[in-house]
């Protein structure tokens, strides 16, 4: 009798436990490997990025004392009814130094509000600081225990946020203020919320679409509307039109040969005007499509006037267009600011559209692709207009006896 026969097999070990040590054994490797990802992730994130809880929040009112010999302090009422910088900063903080002298010039060159709020900072070194390397701040606040910087939602220095007019926080960048910063970001969003806050109810284009659609079209040329002006035309991002058209200054610039130049020698021309210098890299993006426009569209009634701030002599300038290939461009040249402060520009690049009265009618702050569609429904109605005067005025000239 074989013995093996009459009993009956071994059971097999049970499949579960076996599933569980393998869970047991994979779970440290799968945490291992997620919060790997996340420190990656974490490591090479733009710290400029993370997204700010008070964007469309009212500013906090924090009640600080001021920097000793930089009065006044500032509180939330003194956001209300402008549009303001809150730059966060300390004399500790190396990255500050970076973007000071931006923040220096901007105050120098424009009216708008800068205030300051010195993070965990001993009095006496901020003042040092700002007496030091100068101060763009028309307000600020000592933020002793950082208590303040808490309340405004600070990661650390340096921080600005922009307010609007209504007390708003509309946008935050954390980390220093670059150039490109500057004309890509804040200076957009701020003549933006300048022409939120002049436009009327209803827009000049709307009610000129409407005008239209009731059959009252007033016996105006499309894109004109009484008296030589045009009415704006929508699509190009960031441009500001104006209600109503301011006039230019008689101030001095430069043409290539040297000779002096002011605006009145190009009057009953339409102008685009772009404030630019070689140092600026977004101005070096753009000028390209200027020179697209120019050479597609300059005329006798429309000037393409890239108006450079660079300090010095013309050849950087030319050096630049040679660099770029840009054949149709003349120089134009500001080396002491004074056109640009006189036109309060402040920040590059800068765009104004002028009509052939000499107004101002509209204003970019920032890069624009100046030969798209978008650019051309916005400029070619000045040029339209500025012919039409030019026509009409040689037209009267041969009737009167």
């Amino acid at each position: 009798m074989n013995a093996t026969s009459d009993q009956p097999p071994a059971p097999e070990a049970p499949e579960a436990p076996r599933r569980r040590n393998r869970l047991l054994f994979a779970l440290p490797v799968v945490a291992f490997l997620v919060l790997a990802i996340a420190l990656a992730v974490g490591l090479y994130r733009d710290p400029s990025l993370v997204p700010s809880p008070l964007i469309g929040k009212p500013a906090p009112d924090s009640a600080l004392e001021p920097v000793p010999g930089f009065s006044p302090a500032f509180s939330r009422d003194d956001f209300m009814g402008k549009v303001t910088l809150v730059n966060v900063f300390a004399s500790w903080c190396v990255s500050c130094r970076d973007e000071h002298p931006l923040l220096v010039r901007l105050s120098e060159q424009e009216d708008i509000p800068i205030f300051g709020l010195a993070y965990k900072d001993d009095a006496e070194d901020a003042a040092g600081w700002l007496e030091d390397f100068g101060s763009p701040y028309s307000a600020t606040g000592l933020d002793l225990d950082g208590r303040a910087a808490i309340e405004w939602g600070v990661y650390g220095v340096p921080e600005t946020f922009l307010v609007g007019p209504d007390g708003t926080i509309v946008y935050k960048k954390i980390g220093p203020v670059s150039a490109e910063d500057l004309s890509n970001e804040i200076l957009p969003r701020i003549a933006a919320l300048r022409a939120q806050a002049a436009a009327p109810a209803e827009p000049a284009a709307m009610q000129a679409q409407a005008a239209e659609e009731a059959g009252d079209t007033s016996g105006q040329p499309a894109g004109q509307s009484g008296e030589g002006a045009v009415v704006p035309a929508a699509g190009l991002a960031n441009l500001a039109w104006l209600d109503e058209g301011h006039g230019l200054p008689d101030t001095v610039f430069y043409l290539a040969d040297g000779k002096e130049a002011q605006f009145s020698d190009f009057a009953g021309k339409a102008i685009v005007l772009n404030f630019w210098a070689t140092w600026c890299p977004p101005c070096r993006e753009e000028m390209p499509s200027l020179d697209r426009l120019a050479a597609d569209h300059g005329s006798e009634d429309l000037v393409v006037m890239t108006l450079s701030l660079d300090r010095g002599e013309d050849s950087l300038i030319r050096e630049f267009y040679d660099e770029i290939g840009a054949d149709s461009l003349d120089i134009y040249h500001d080396p002491s600011m004074a056109v640009s402060r006189a036109m309060r520009v402040f920040g590059l690049p800068t765009t104004l559209l002028i009509d052939h009265r000499g107004k101002i009618v509209a204003q970019l702050v920032g890069t624009a692709e100046w030969d798209s569609p978008e650019a051309l429904a916005a400029i070619l109605p000045l040029a339209e207009a500025a012919r039409d005067a030019r026509l009409g005025t040689a037209q009267q000239a041969v009737l009167e006896p």
